[in-house]
């Protein structure tokens, strides 16, 4: 791309002290170790390991996918939602949709589609891939945001909270979800996906 650390440290995209890494030796867990058991929960009265629970959405004949989200390694979360350099790297977000799903819809890479659920819809461009399971369409977190402030942001992609169903905060509280893993929950909708 051609960029320097001093040209993304300008950009407010690089944020170390220049010491050289350092490696955890202990973690905050009672052993100072990876807990893959994990005492904690235990103790509040939660599983200590996560356990499987069926998704309150199920695919149906007019919502036949489930759509998930993933972040980028560059887009955390959206704090650099508003960095112009890295709209360089990628400006939207896709729909990933396995290769037996794109032959069914007619349509290859770069192409448009709906992804349209219950309460929604966002255009995406399309993204075959033979890495995902062909009842799940995936697309990336973090993009179509429009909150003020964000300016370098507005225009990239589409918004995925948009086809998500609200939650309110009693409700996600109410799941019953291993206490690390809630926020699954916010994307357990499904999709149908359309040619644009």
């Amino acid at each position: 791309m051609g960029l320097d650390k001093d040209k993304l440290r300008q950009s407010g995209g690089v944020f170390d002290s220049g010491e050289p890494f350092k490696p955890k030796e202990k973690f905050k867990t009672p052993s100072h170790q990876i807990e893959l058991y994990s005492t904690v929960l235990e103790k509040a009265g939660h599983a200590p390991m996560p356990e499987w629970v069926e998704p309150a959405a199920k695919p149906t004949p007019e919502y036949p996918y489930y759509i998930i989200t993933h972040h980028l390694p560059w887009m955390r979360m959206l704090k650099n939602a508003n960095d112009p350099i890295l709209k360089d790297l990628q400006c939207e977000n896709k729909a990933h949709i396995h290769t037996s799903v794109a032959k069914k819809l007619g349509v290859k890479d770069k192409d448009l589609v709906w992804v349209e659920s219950p309460v929604g819809k966002i255009k995406l461009m399309v993204a075959v891939t033979e890495g995902i399971r062909p009842d799940t369409i995936m697309t990336e977190h973090g993009f179509g945001i429009w909150a003020k402030g964000r300016c370098q942001g507005i225009g990239w992609g589409q918004n995925e909270g948009e086809i998500l169903p609200d939650r309110t905060l009693a409700e996600m509280k109410s799941w019953k979800r291993h206490a690390a893993g809630r926020g699954v929950g916010i994307c357990d909708t499904t999709v149908r996906i359309t040619k644009a």
